[in-house]
């Protein structure tokens, strides 16, 4: 692409240089035509001298994007590997979560059915006192 810069300018030049030329044969003046030349060479000269200066500049900065590309993929790989290192101890910590999810539920139920049996104890307690209690007064009465 820069080297396409480069030659659309001097296309640019040349034509701008042939101008000049044309122009010295039909000047009245041949000094007008002679400076109008100088001026045109020097402007082809700067003209020139700038677009080889940005192809450089070009180039410079596609080697730096080019470097930075390549950190990058490097960095990338890394991360892959840390990555795939990463997985087997994933998957055994998922399995082991799994494991105690399974056993919670078992230890919730068995939580439950043990309140339950409290519950039941209780009111067991509760009717065999009161019936106790019932009986002391019948006893008494």
């Amino acid at each position: 692409m820069a080297s396409s810069l480069v030659e659309d300018v001097m296309s640019v030049c040349r034509l701008i240089s042939l101008l000049a030329r044309l122009l010295l044969g039909f000047g009245e003046n041949r000094e007008n035509g002679d400076i109008a030349y100088e001026h045109y060479h020097l402007f082809l000269k700067k003209e020139s001298f700038n677009a080889k200066e940005q192809v450089g500049e070009a180039h410079a900065r596609a080697t730096e994007l080019e470097k930075q590309v390549e950190d990058l993929k490097n960095e990338i790989a890394k991360q892959k590997t840390k990555k795939d290192a990463f997985e087997p101890r994933i998957n055994v910590a998922e399995t082991k979560i799994s494991e105690l999810n399974e056993k919670l539920e078992k230890l919730q139920k068995t939580n439950e059915e043990q309140k339950i049996r409290i519950r039941n104890t209780e009111r067991a307690l509760k009717k065999a006192e009161a019936m106790e209690t019932q009986d002391k007064v019948q006893k008494w009465a």
